[in-house]
């Protein structure tokens, strides 16, 4: 009897593992290291006029936030660190020191922290955390 739950437990986690749509839970550290460094567009979570462009780079372990507006270019730049978990990713950013808002209406303080890696899915980025409120938030893009 116990051989027989035991054989039931393992075929309900290799369904389970195998029969998942999103299969960033089973990458490595190093796959989703490489699958998030390229350039990616902010996508505002509004209609908007388009005047302003924000783009964020991932390479070898420095974002670069680059803002685009009128006459104004501001390039600003953290750290990033990807961790996998069986069951979550989180991408870790830091060293971030602006004052104001970027174009995804977050200060330096807000960006500073671990975000869950919901979607890493050519073209899409996900990126959500809790604030210190305990408010949701969120940044998705599109890759460029």
């Amino acid at each position: 009897m116990k051989r027989l739950l035991y054989s039931f437990s393992l075929l309900i986690v290799i369904g389970t593992i195998t029969g998942c749509d999103n299969y960033d839970l089973l990458l490595s550290e190093k796959k989703l290291n490489r699958n998030i460094q390229r350039t990616w567009k902010y996508v505002l979570p509004k209609a908007d006029d388009g005047s302003v462009i924000e783009t964020w780079t991932f390479k070898d372990g420095k974002v670069y936030l680059y803002k685009k507006e009128a006459n104004l270019d501001t390039t600003y730049v953290g750290q990033y660190s990807v961790d996998a978990r069986f069951s979550k990713a989180y991408v870790s950013l830091s060293g971030f020191a602006f004052k104001g808002d970027v174009r995804a209406h977050f200060n330096a303080e807000q960006l500073n922290r671990r975000w869950d890696l919901v979607e890493l899915n050519n073209p899409v980025l996900y990126l959500s955390s809790t604030n210190d409120r305990g408010t949701l938030q969120s940044l998705e893009f599109i890759e460029k």
